[in-house]
């Protein structure tokens, strides 16, 4: 499958296909906590969020969150449940405000994305952060649905690495990588 072909496939797979996201896993409760570390984040910013299930339980531990996804049915999903929540991809990110959210984060979002995507999309996050941006992303080399970037030449540091909650069925490590402003 030719470079091309293998985006627009991925593309339309997380556009229009792709399941939403109920569970809590161990690697949720790893990105919790790093994001509890942090010190005066109160606004929080999801790129990736699908039905919400992060900004559902990040509003319940007090903080004032809101997210963006690519597929439109998951943000009707998200609002039906009150959460603030917008259709869009890396170039929208560009309406938002810079320096206007404390705390901005992916969780395997990035890694599905190709080179030129992402680096719009890294370079947008970090602009939106005031304080904080964190990527969760998987490291796994895939030649179907995967791409691995490099976020330490964009100044993240790698805090942890956990294997997938997914293990038995893809093998897949990620890596919480953590840039402060």
């Amino acid at each position: 499958m030719s470079e091309e072909k293998r985006e627009r496939t991925v593309k339309k797979y997380y556009k229009d296909e792709y399941h939403p996201q109920y569970n809590l896993s161990r690697s949720n409760i790893l990105l919790y906590a790093e994001i509890f570390k942090l010190k005066d984040v109160e606004t929080i910013f999801e790129f990736g969020c699908n039905i919400g299930r992060h900004l559902n339980r990040l509003n319940n531990f007090g903080f004032d969150s809101f997210g963006m996804d690519i597929n439109e049915k998951w943000i009707k999903e998200a609002k039906k449940n009150g959460l603030l929540a917008h259709v869009g991809n890396e170039n929208d990110l560009q309406k938002l405000v810079m320096n206007s959210v404390d705390l901005v984060f992916t969780n395997s979002v990035l890694c599905h994305m190709p080179a030129k995507e992402a680096e719009v999309a890294i370079n947008e996050l970090k602009r939106i952060a005031r304080r904080y941006v964190i990527f969760f992303e998987c490291v796994t080399k895939d030649e179907k649905f995967w791409w691995v970037h490099d976020y330490e030449k964009h100044g993240f540091k790698r805090v942890l690495s956990s294997d997938s909650h997914l293990k038995g069925k893809n093998g897949a490590t990620y890596n919480l990588y953590l840039c402060e402003l």
